[in-house]
């Protein structure tokens, strides 16, 4: 008797407070179902994208019908109910819809651009978001503050803050009106040894790119942005387009010697036999082109590793390089497959040659 007592007594109370219900009954509410767990508690169930009725989730909705929530409207459209509106004022259960706010100030689906306000119509009404970058009236939508730029002949995609590259304009350029690589050459032109509209400056650590060295009579692309094996490297410049000329390449070790300077030993004519011409290419000669130490040893400011396109007479799956960082010629592992293994160095950039 005392039991029953307690339990009639928890019941009221729950009661009271949340609703006191039978085990495993359901109930709707807001557009949800709730459960009677075996505490005789109310608890979520599940989500009813089309509505709920008699503690269960509806069906397929018919388009344009409304149901009202907890102080929301929903409408149905494809047969799935969305959210209308938030309801200040309460919503009317006998339209569905929320009670003071019209529902022909516009048509649905809807849009428009306001300074930097961007408008929807759902349902008969306009709902609006901010938009901090603009509203763009072609789209009607926000802008996101996102554009592509051309930057050193790549295509970019930038914000206010920061400029992440999105592709490697090779063959045909990039575009300066629209940021973004050509798919054909300028004018339409195949020429691949066209005039460049502006002149080439000449080579140093601070000149732009491509760039001519008087001295050798070479022109120079700028520094590919990432590293990359050799058999990548070739097809780099093979497809590369810049300053108006497409017929770049990778140098070979007699060029790539020519940007050597601060170490006589290395630079052309020195004491280092490598030489593609003079048909110097043995490993056996490394050791005699071991570098000056460490410090600045390239015409146009590098300190990396860059390729040759001369291969290494003892094994043609090796070639030679030079590191500018100290001078030293020597030779890397040509590919990427297998590389850490055979040798440390296989993954280097380049700069390419015309």
């Amino acid at each position: 008797m005392k039991k029953l007592f307690i339990l009639i007594v928890t019941c009221v109370a729950m009661f009271l407070s949340v609703g006191c219900c039978e085990t495993g009954s359901h109930k709707c509410d807001g557009g949800h179902v709730y459960t009677c767990s075996e505490s005789g508690e109310w608890e979520f169930d599940e989500y009813c994208s089309n509505g709920c009725s008699d503690g269960y989730c509806n069906g397929p909705c018919a388009d344009f019908q409304h149901e009202c929530g907890d102080n929301v409207s929903f409408y149905c459209l494809d047969g799935v109910w969305w959210e209308s509106a938030k309801c200040s004022d309460g919503c009317d259960k006998s339209t569905g819809k929320c009670k003071g706010l019209s529902y022909n100030d516009c048509v649905h689906g809807q849009y428009g651009c306001d300074d930097s306000v961007a408008y929807w119509c759902v349902d008969g009404h306009w709902e609006q978001e901010s938009c901090p970058h603009g509203c763009n009236p072609s789209t009607n939508q926000c802008d996101s503050g996102w554009y592509y730029k051309c930057i050193d002949g790549d295509s970019y995609y930038c914000s206010m803050e920061s400029c992440d590259i999105v592709d490697v304009c090779h063959q045909y350029g990039c575009d300066e009106s629209t940021g973004k690589c050509n798919t054909t050459l300028p004018n339409g032109s195949d020429d691949e040894d066209q005039t460049p509209s502006s002149g080439i400056p000449e080579c140093s650590s601070i000149s732009s790119a491509p760039c001519k060295d008087s001295s050798s009579g070479l022109m120079w692309s700028d520094k590919a942005y990432y590293t990359m094996s050799w058999e990548a490297a070739v097809d780099y410049c093979s497809e590369l387009y810049k300053g108006g000329f497409s017929n770049w390449r990778v140098p070979d070790i007699d060029e790539l010697r020519t940007l050597v300077k601060n170490c006589p030993e290395n630079e052309t004519g020195g004491e280092c036999p490598i030489s593609e011409a003079g048909g110097v290419l043995s490993q056996l000669y490394v050791t005699e082109c071991m570098g000056c130490g460490y410090g600045g040893f390239s015409k146009l400011g590098d300190s990396d590793i860059l390729w040759s396109s001369s291969n290494v007479d003892e094994d043609s799956d090796y070639a030679w390089y030079i590191s500018f960082s100290s001078a030293e010629i020597s030779v890397a592992y040509k590919y990427e497959e297998n590389c850490e293994e055979l040798y440390n160095t296989c993954v280097v950039t380049v700069r390419c040659v015309r």
